[in-house]
């Protein structure tokens, strides 16, 4: 029997064997391919893993990012440079490989191009079929990525949001690759509920889009657009289109596992909801999950240890990047400007790509500088139809024109005489001009002739008309649309 099972062999299920097996735990881990093995992903690396990892797996990094290109909906490029990088970039086949051979060095034992067909918990052991072979140990690590069997089968809710992304390696000419350099090129707006982006690699790039199910429609021709708009149609693939699902975190009723099964990275659904990066997430969440077997001293204290070390550690950080996420992709174009025209923002974002800042901090800051935004968007900037009162002259009557106009703009009419500048005012109502209040110097007022006569009582006007009276205290008026 082993001390432990992990199914998956990726970044989290890789770093759990490391650490129980460094602990000198018996360990098995299963994968159904075998390694190095393609696997489609982004590739960009959190600089958070420097402060879970040893600093070997710089060896497999291909680029160090330091610059970024931002569009809405391929226009309003917004491009900036920092100090200290932001990512790093990878091929996930080199990457996961670097971790299973640490893993192997440390004396875990594993097992490639078995797939894991049933899993089953009894009260003192779980076991684990493949094809041919039935496995036991005392605990298992669930490490099988977004579609888990073993999370699956021990009864996990299926009811989630998932993001679905599709992606290609694209050989590009140096040239091309130069110019991209160490930056990378990020497109919003366009995909509902989602982004688009070019990775620069060693030599070639990584171009995908991405975005929530149910929202999306068709990603394929989501990604035709982009490619073309790129300037890549052309160019040769390196890796045909591949696709992947992308499991959010939830707002509540996250599951972590069972009595003797820990769920881990995807198959926790531990991704980050705003970026959709989840390998930091899946190494830590790896890391956690052997410390909790590690440190049980019963076997139902493991999953009562993991859950309260998730919940400290990384459950906030991903409810408040739901947060942002929200904001973000429900009102694309309003984040786009806040996140391009502030300085604030935009120092606080990429403080939390760097792991210096939490999400909160940017939550709070976005949700500050997106009201005031919000505020100057409403405010009235064109022309807004004026109203026309009408009201009793002495001749062949006479009307005017209240709002409307801002102050750069005049009207076009034969009949305005006359153009006060100042802001605008509120369509008429109550019992004066302004709503019941007196009319302010700074409102604009056109009086012009007659389009419509003013009342006359007996031939003559009444006498609340005679000139020591101010037209606005006249009682007798009526407005209407000035379009009529």
């Amino acid at each position: 029997m082993y001390d432990a099972i992990i199914v998956g062999l990726g970044p989290a299920g890789s770093t759990a064997m490391e650490s129980l097996a460094a602990a000198g735990w018996r360990v098995l881990g299963l994968d159904q391919a075998d390694f190095p093995r393609p696997k489609v992903c982004a590739g960009c690396l959190s600089l958070k893993l420097d402060k879970v990892l040893a600093p070997g797996f710089h060896s497999v990094v291909e680029r160090t990012v330091r610059g970024m290109t931002l569009s809405y909906r391929g226009e309003r490029s917004f491009h900036f440079r920092a100090a200290r990088p932001l990512g790093y970039m990878t091929m996930r086949e080199r990457f996961d490989a670097y971790l299973l051979e640490a893993a192997l060095r440390r004396g875990g034992e594993a097992r490639t191009g078995e797939r894991v067909l049933r899993v089953r918990e009894a009260a003192d052991a779980i076991v684990v079929t493949t094809r041919g072979h039935d496995y036991e140990g005392r605990f298992l690590i669930a490490a099988d990525g977004a579609a888990s069997t073993v999370a699956r089968q021990l009864g996990r809710r299926r009811e989630r949001q998932v993001a679905l992304a599709l992606e290609s390696e694209v050989a590009v000419g140096k040239p091309r690759l130069g110019a991209l350099g160490d930056e990378v090129r990020i497109e919003f707006g366009t995909i509902p509920f989602g982004c688009a982006w070019v990775f620069p690699k060693a030599d070639h790039v990584s171009v995908g889009v991405g975005g929530l199910k149910g929202r999306i429609g068709s990603l394929k021709a989501y990604y035709t657009s982009y490619v073309s708009r790129e300037r890549l149609a052309a160019a040769s693939l390196l890796r045909n289109r591949g696709g992947w699902a992308i499991p959010l975190h939830p707002r509540r009723g996250a599951q972590f596992g069972t009595r003797r099964c820990l769920f881990t990275g995807d198959a926790a659904e531990l991704v980050d909801p705003f970026i959709g990066e989840g390998i930091y997430y899946a190494v830590r969440s790896g890391q956690l999950a052997a410390d909790s077997l590690l440190g049980a001293t019963e076997d139902a204290a493991a999953l009562v240890r993991y859950e309260a070390a998730l919940r400290r550690e990384l459950c906030p950080e991903l409810a408040w990047a739901r947060r942002v996420a929200t904001f973000f992709y429900s009102f694309p174009k309003l984040a786009y400007r806040v996140l391009t025209e502030n300085e604030a923002v935009r120092a606080s974002a990429l403080a939390v790509l760097r792991g210096d800042e939490r999400y909160r901090a940017v939550w709070l800051e976005f949700r500050r500088q997106a009201g005031r935004a919000l505020l100057q968007w409403m405010r009235p900037r064109r022309t807004r139809p004026a109203r026309r009162l009408s009201f009793p002259g002495n001749g062949s009557g006479s009307h005017a024109w209240l709002g409307g106009y801002d102050d750069e703009t005049a009207p076009q009419s034969a009949n305005f005489q006359q153009s006060v500048p100042g802001r605008w005012v509120p369509p008429l109502g109550g019992n004066h001009l302004s709503g019941g209040v007196p009319l302010p110097p700074a409102a604009k007022v056109g009086v012009g002739g007659a389009t419509h006569r003013g009342r006359r009582e007996n031939g003559r006007a009444p006498a609340e008309q005679r000139q020591d009276l101010p037209f606005w205290q006249h009682s007798r008026y009526r407005h209407q649309d000035a379009r009529r």
